[in-house]
């Protein structure tokens, strides 16, 4: 069975893994498609705690997404803010975790819809048709220059070795916050399409080699994907990899009560298709067996049947006795006759013995 959500981390050439994920599914028996909710969270390097920022702001938004009942768009934004919030109150109480901060990114799927809020670097791709395109904005100073480079303000050999293309213009501190991207019409998905939601350790990977990986696994297991992204990752060997953390979520479409229990016969049905062979041939045996010995049964009947017709129908036949005549028995000297006399019954041999007499 393939994996239709799958998640990954990397610890890198970093003490401590800073990145949170969370996976939730919120499909109920009443949900007409799956809906689920992705979270992932850059803790910021480099300040104190980004690893307890990250845990609390996702923690913070599950909390208050599963207790608001508003539309998805409210709730996300409602969800951010309140997240933002626990930030504050964490500092305002330990005035020595001042300075934390993370990024945020959250997908909803629902009916084939995405929605999401994203603050920070963090990428939300969709993989169609073998094409890989980012769908959220970048909050880093990398965009900046990307888009200097287009304008022809520098050159992109320039922007991509930027060192300053890393430093974040909005973040989760606790403070107000800079730039939110956060669409109110959904996204329309399509069955098969593929999102992967990831830290920015990813970027090892330029975007060639991520889709190269995509295509190279045909059968969109998730697990198998983000397995292979991360082999890749640390193929590269970098010396100052950063955490990564990975998401791939596959678009598909569950089948309901009873195409599950058709689709579960089926697979009983393969993996057991030998075994139904074998008896399909006994019984097909079984049944030649049986009907050969009934017909036998029948031709032995008929045949007894016909026996007893024609013996009843047939008159019996007699032979009729042979005439016993002395006088051509006197004709000789001396005879030893044997007479056959036949009935229906029996057939008997006697001797007869000619006296002296006769002979005169």
């Amino acid at each position: 069975m393939k994996t239709l959500c799958a998640a990954k981390q990397l610890l890198g050439h970093r003490e401590k893994q800073e990145d949170t994920i969370r996976y939730l599914s919120l499909s109920t028996t009443k949900s007409e498609g799956e809906e689920s909710l992705l979270l992932l969270a850059d803790g910021m390097g480099g300040h104190v705690d980004g690893e307890k920022a990250s845990q609390l702001v996702v923690q913070q938004f599950i909390a208050t997404y599963q207790n608001d009942q508003k539309d998805i768009v409210n709730r996300l934004q409602l969800g951010l803010a309140e997240a933002n919030n626990a930030l504050a109150t964490r500092v305002s109480i330990q005035p020595e975790l001042k300075g934390m901060g993370t990024t945020l990114l959250v997908a909803h799927v629902n009916n084939k819809q995405l929605h999401w809020v994203s603050v920070g670097d963090s990428p939300l791709w969709l993989y169609r048709n073998e094409t890989l395109i980012r769908l959220n904005q970048d909050h880093s100073m990398a965009s900046v220059y990307m888009r200097m480079a287009k304008l022809g303000e520098m050159t992109e050999e320039a922007a991509k070795n930027e060192p300053l293309r890393h430093s974040l213009r909005s973040v989760l501190n606790g403070k107000a916050i800079a730039l939110i991207d956060a669409p109110k019409k959904p996204f329309e998905l399509l069955e098969n399409d593929i999102l992967l939601l990831a830290s920015d350790g990813i970027e090892t990977l330029t975007t060639d080699e991520i889709s190269a990986i995509l295509q190279q696994n045909p059968h969109y297991d998730m697990a198998l994907l983000t397995e292979a992204l991360m082999l890749a990752i640390r193929s590269k060997n970098n010396p100052i990899q950063d955490n990564t953390s990975i998401i791939a979520y596959k678009v598909a479409t569950l089948p309901n009560r009873n195409t599950k229990n058709y689709a579960s016969s089926l697979s009983w049905a393969s993996k057991n298709l030998n075994l139904l062979i074998i008896i399909a041939f006994g019984l097909g045996a079984l049944f030649i067996l049986l009907l050969l010995q009934f017909n036998f049964q029948n031709i032995e009947e008929i045949q007894r049947n016909n026996t007893l017709e024609i013996m009843r129908v047939t008159p019996p036949i007699i032979l009729p006795k042979p005439v016993f005549d002395p006088q051509n028995l006197l004709k000789k000297n001396t005879l030893n006759a044997t007479i056959t006399i036949e009935d229906r019954h029996e057939s008997d041999a006697v001797m007869v013995e000619i006296p002296e007499r006769f002979n005169q």
